[in-house]
């Protein structure tokens, strides 16, 4: 049973563009259905949201879902594939009525790329089933009066069929990127959040230095400092207390995910037109 997640958009540094996309697409119709309804548009369809990965896609589309109060459905592309004939095909349509059966719900597909390949004269059997199976339900949900707003989430967006990007399916596609300055500070400021730090401890210097990291590797950094600073008040017996000095140690060793090359890409699939 899918629950309405408490997460919400204050709880997610940046990605200011993406989040005032969604208000725009399902937000505002929701809250002024007269006016949307003069404008002939219907909240909810299908979106998108591709990037690097470790950059808050699930957390964003719990957020979306507490912003509207709808249920959150969640799956990922392992979880609905079956080696059993048929059985994929009827997991996804069997989640799709559940959570087109609700009066408003979030439904997040997880690794979509890997739940929709992109057909080719070599595509198994199965992988254009569930390909078409899921164009034939999406396109009947359409006419609902019910409002579902589908999220697909991705890292490798140009691995999807492009059959699903056309008008009626995934109408739109948003770009969860890497953090900007701002949301790096933001980050690193709830991670050292009530813990004792040294006074030379800059959380906007750090964030300045961190460009190309994503949010995952932010989280990451941040930890990391905080247990260099407990394992030496172990050692000493000291109140345990973050160095900057922790801090640079921390960025020895965990670097950048992310790479110019997959920046690149995303770039290149933001750029095509369906």
């Amino acid at each position: 049973v899918a629950e309405i997640p408490n997460v919400t958009f204050d709880d997610i540094a940046g990605m200011d563009e993406a989040k005032a996309s969604i208000q725009e697409m399902v937000v505002y119709p929701m809250r002024e259905p007269e006016k949307a309804k003069a404008m002939k548009l219907k909240p909810g369809g299908g979106v998108i949201l591709y990037g690097p990965p470790g950059n808050g896609k699930t957390m964003f589309g719990k957020a979306i879902a507490h912003e509207i109060a709808a249920p959150f459905f969640y799956a990922s592309g392992a979880q609905l594939r079956s080696k059993w004939h048929g059985e994929s095909e009827q997991n996804l349509s069997r989640l799709l009525k559940a959570a087109a059966a609700r009066p408003v719900a979030v439904l997040f597909l997880d690794e979509i790329d890997g739940l929709l390949p992109r057909r080719t004269a070599s595509s198994s059997v199965v992988d254009n089933r569930i390909v078409t199976q899921f164009l034939a339900d999406v396109g009947g949900f359409r006419e609902s009066d019910n409002t579902l707003l589908i999220l697909g989430a991705t890292n490798k967006p140009w691995a999807i069929d492009e059959a699903v990007f056309r008008t009626g399916r995934f109408d739109e596609k948003i770009y969860i990127g890497l953090p900007d300055s701002s949301a790096r500070e933001g980050m690193l400021t709830r991670a050292f959040d009530g813990v004792a730090c040294e006074p030379s401890v800059d959380c906007r210097a750090w964030a300045a230095r961190l460009e190309g990291y994503t949010g995952s590797d932010i989280t990451g950094l941040a930890k990391k400092a905080r247990q260099i600073a407990f394992r030496r008040s172990i050692e000493t017996g000291e109140t345990p207390v973050v160095l900057a000095a922790d801090f640079e140690t921390a960025l020895k060793v965990i670097p950048s995910s992310v790479t110019p090359q997959m920046i690149k890409q995303y770039e290149e699939f933001n750029s095509r037109r369906f």
